[in-house]
């Protein structure tokens, strides 16, 4: 990201070199509606506009930026080689533009501000249903495997459920509720890992096998100790499982067990954002 702010900042500087300061404005524009918090192109707009518009803009820069910024350090004057112009070349007055370009300047900053703000509202508005939809459906597989479940039964909510949670994730802000988000991720892998098993065990297949046959390794990593193992013996019909260590098919309630309790916490996590962002 820092490269790319970079890049933007030094098109300006081509602009401005070009004598095209509207289209340096126009940049300039676009930049800190999009991260009013770009703290050098605060200091950039600075440097360019006349000395009685400068307490406006600093008085706006004051919104966004941390008040120990450089920018309102008693020298506020560009680098030179910001730009490649001598310090008097910076500060021209253009009265084609002046307190015009200014009140533009700013006021697209503060719509650009609203416009992120009203995004993310809306994108935590979408989210509450589908979080409320995927909670359901999430519940509904936990308490089914407390009660008893056929194998189709099981994989048909499964997959209600990882719908309900995909559409939840399409609307999930980054930054939202990750620690809820990585509990809903490992009570997927731990359903997925017991579906996985009851299929092997339903249609006959070979148990997962060390080093890592089956998904001998993801079903260890997931559940570790909490897993009972078997040790295949030494006249066992399959040679390379001869000695080795295997996952017993009887684990599957175990690997329920973990996956409900992932749930359990992610949908107390989730539950205790939304309530702050919900009140």
């Amino acid at each position: 990201m820092g490269g790319s702010k970079m890049t933007d900042l030094a098109k300006v500087k081509r602009l401005v070199n070009d004598g095209d300061r509207k289209a340096a404005w126009k940049l300039l524009n676009h930049i800190l509606s999009v991260d009013p918090a770009n703290e050098q192109a605060w200091v950039l707009a600075h440097s360019l506009v006349n000395d009685s518009q400068k307490p406006l803009l600093l008085e706006k820069a004051r919104e966004y930026l941390p008040k120990e910024s450089s920018l309102f350090s008693p020298s506020q004057e560009l680098p030179a080689s910001w730009l490649d112009e001598e310090p008097q070349q910076l500060n021209r007055k253009n009265k084609q533009f002046g307190k015009i370009a200014l009140v533009l300047f700013l006021s697209l900053i503060a719509l650009g501000a609203a416009y992120t703000l009203i995004s993310h509202n809306l994108q935590m508005n979408n989210l509450r249903p589908q979080v409320s939809k995927f909670i359901e459906e999430g519940s509904m597989l936990s308490g089914m495997t407390k009660v008893g479940v056929s194998y189709r039964d099981y994989g048909v909510q499964l997959e209600k459920a990882r719908t309900a949670y995909s559409l939840a994730l399409s609307v999930w802000p980054r930054s939202f509720a990750r620690e809820a988000r990585n509990s809903f991720d490992m009570a997927f892998e731990g359903w997925d890992l017991a579906f996985y098993l009851w299929r092997a065990d339903q249609e006959d297949l070979d148990n997962p096998v060390e080093p890592n046959i089956n998904r001998y390794l993801e079903f260890v990593n997931y559940a570790g100790d909490n897993l009972d193992y078997g040790i295949h013996h030494e006249r066992y019909i399959v040679q390379a499982y001869r000695g080795r260590k295997f996952v017993k098919f009887d684990n599957i309630g175990v690997l329920f067990s973990l996956a409900n309790d992932y749930f359990r916490l992610g949908q107390i996590l989730i539950l205790r954002e939304m309530q702050k962002t919900f009140p």
